[in-house]
């Protein structure tokens, strides 16, 4: 699969990845994938989460686990298997302890 259609196909995932977090209530932050592809938050939790295609790679768990943040904070990598409707969702205990 060539860049373009990796690219397009990332799009459609975080278009639904926020999609789905706005139909249960949180307001959605979209950032630029690196290392957090969108930040989602309501009046009880906030989420920051890293979407991948297909198998993430080590250094996407990585990344997210190594972002210091409060035990408050939910840490996700959301996998959007090609063809599925919905994501396999992971939470991410933080890699780096102090």
């Amino acid at each position: 699969m060539g860049d373009d259609a990796i690219k397009k196909r990332m799009a459609r995932a975080k278009r639904r990845a926020v999609e789905d977090l706005r139909s249960f209530g949180y307001q959605v932050v979209v950032s630029d994938n690196s290392p957090v592809c969108l930040m989602a938050y309501n009046e009880s939790s906030v989420k920051i989460i890293r979407i991948c295609l297909d198998k993430p790679l080590p250094v996407d768990r990585k990344s997210i686990g190594d972002l210091l943040a409060s035990p408050l904070i939910s840490r996700e990598l959301w996998i959007r298997q090609a063809g599925e409707e919905r994501f396999d969702k992971h939470k991410i205990e933080s890699l780096s302890r102090g």
